[in-house]
């Protein structure tokens, strides 16, 4: 297992792009795009707050000038029969995926936070791999 001295240099040796524009999901939007986030409140949920992934999707939604609407699973129906286009994605917890499928037209594109955060964490190792196989050349 690598040491966080060997980490950071791992990080330093990344292109500087990968480090300063870690894109959740911006690229997969257009402007103005309408995403529905899905967040569960169960007894695990920090009281009164999200937990990081969401708070870091609604921001990489916002950072890509599309709109954001939260809700929790008990509102997703409500909240896509109020719009007067249709989502362009809809992102839920996995707990809940099988009724968000479910209640979600299929023109619609679903993904949970987990497969998001994963293909972040798949980027992320991969830009690393890229700069140690930099060093060792």
């Amino acid at each position: 297992m690598a040491s966080s001295k060997q980490k950071e240099k791992l990080i330093k040796l990344a292109p500087k792009y990968l480090n300063e524009n870690r894109v959740i999901l911006g690229d997969m939007l257009r402007g103005k795009s309408r995403v529905i986030l899905v967040c569960p409140i169960d007894s695990a949920a920090p009281k009164g707050r999200l937990i990081l992934p969401q708070v870091q999707a609604i921001r990489d939604i916002l950072d890509h000038e599309a709109i954001s609407i939260v809700v929790k699973e008990t509102e997703l129906k409500d909240s896509l029969a109020m719009l007067k286009e249709p989502a362009d994605m809809v992102i839920t917890d996995s707990q809940a995926i099988e009724q968000v499928s479910r209640e979600t037209p299929p023109e619609v594109e679903l993904t949970t936070f987990s497969i998001l955060f994963c293909s972040l964490q798949k980027a992320s190792w991969i830009s690393s791999s890229l700069a140690s196989s930099k060093s060792i050349s």
